[in-house]
């Protein structure tokens, strides 16, 4: 909770500073001392206050000398806790002054704001302070949209890498097997299918050529509730659900156009595929994979 850094400050004097000798000994009127106060307004923290983590915040000091007595502002200190942030001397009349301060850690404390005049008397406010856990917004995400597959009677490539945003042909896939996250093909009874390298029914399929493959990555894909719309929604962040394992499968098969598929490699990456178009002969695939970085 202590570890806490003052980045940098800039110290802005104020305009027509007076430097004036010390009070005549003989004067009995009691000595008000200096006052010192935080700056409000736009920009600026003066109240107790909550901040994020690895958080930078303004502040803005102002002080004055005695009402009653000569004696000129001598130190300015700003300290949490224990901590010493600023430790400045001066001989002034007045101060005006901001600070940015850098906040490291997790836990409460109290910041305190000092003014101290020649002669020892001195003035100080104090806020207290809450340094939390910023939000979690997630994930970073990659986003490929409208990326064609064929189905394996097809000329377009039926295999995709998720990791590159990449389709393969046949010949490419078997030189990138390792690669390879999920393919695409129309059978007789699958019907529309996207499906991992190891599964059996796409194993049977002779143009694929699967059988001669050394790596056949277990990716596991289920049908989402999520809309399209949904998925469309997702920006550069996203807090994914937990995988549901049980769901899971090699294959899905009767896609429809809208269909959001969630995924895991076996890289252990999450993600989700929107069937964007089947067109009219169901043999050919546009879709859009959101995938973590």
């Amino acid at each position: 909770m202590k570890f806490y850094r003052f980045l940098a400050f800039a110290m802005l004097l104020a305009a027509g500073v007076v430097f004036t000798g010390c009070s005549d000994d003989e004067d009995d009127t009691v000595d008000m001392g200096p006052t010192i106060s935080l700056k409000t307004g736009t920009g600026y923290t003066s109240a107790d206050f909550e901040v994020y983590n690895d958080s930078t915040l303004k502040f803005g000091v102002t002080a004055n000398k005695s009402t009653t007595h000569d004696h000129n502002l001598a130190r300015l200190n700003i300290y949490y806790n224990d901590l010493t942030l600023v430790d400045s001397t001066m001989d002034v009349a007045s101060f005006n002054g901001d600070f940015e301060i850098k906040f490291v850690g997790i836990g409460t404390g109290v910041m305190k704001f000092k003014i101290t005049a020649h002669g020892g008397l001195s003035d100080e406010t104090t806020l207290n302070v809450t340094i939390k856990e910023p939000p979690y917004l997630g994930e970073e995400v990659m986003k490929t949209t409208n990326i064609e597959m064929g189905s394996f009677n097809d000329p377009i490539g039926s295999f995709y890498n998720t990791v590159d945003a990449l389709v393969y042909t046949v010949p490419d896939a078997k030189l990138n097997q390792a690669k390879v996250d999920f393919l695409f093909f129309r059978g007789v009874t699958n019907l529309n299918t996207i499906a991992a390298p190891d599964d059996a029914d796409a194993n049977t399929i002779p143009s694929f050529d699967l059988g001669s493959w050394t790596t056949k990555n277990a990716t596991r894909l289920y049908l989402t509730t999520m809309t399209a719309a949904e998925f469309d929604a997702i920006g550069d962040l996203h807090i994914f659900p937990d995988f549901n394992t049980a769901t899971a499968a090699s294959r899905v098969n009767q896609l429809a156009n809208g269909n959001v598929l969630m995924f895991k490699t076996v890289g252990d990456k999450l993600g989700y595929i929107k069937i964007v178009d089947l067109y009219s002969k169901g043999d050919k695939l546009k879709m859009d994979v959101i995938v973590q970085k």
